[in-house]
């Protein structure tokens, strides 16, 4: 699969294989929003990088709370 990105934002993509060993095709793009003075929703100006590993409260206990998930699910 041939990816480009012609966006602003983080994005990419990567193959998957379901249950039953069928691959399917995964694009993955985040886009950080933020409220303007008018209290309306708006895309911000900086955009957030993609998380490509769950980021825990304490990296050295794997049962630890999440503080961010991954952007990269199926």
């Amino acid at each position: 699969m041939n990816f480009t990105n012609d966006t602003i934002y983080p994005a990419l993509a990567f193959e998957g294989i379901d249950q039953l060993q069928q691959m399917f095709h995964v694009v993955v793009m985040r886009q950080t929003y933020t409220w303007n003075e008018q209290g309306l929703l708006i895309l911000s100006e900086e955009q957030d990088p993609l998380q490509v590993q769950d980021q825990l409260t304490d990296p050295n206990d794997l049962m630890s709370g999440v503080v961010e998930e991954s952007d990269l699910a199926h």
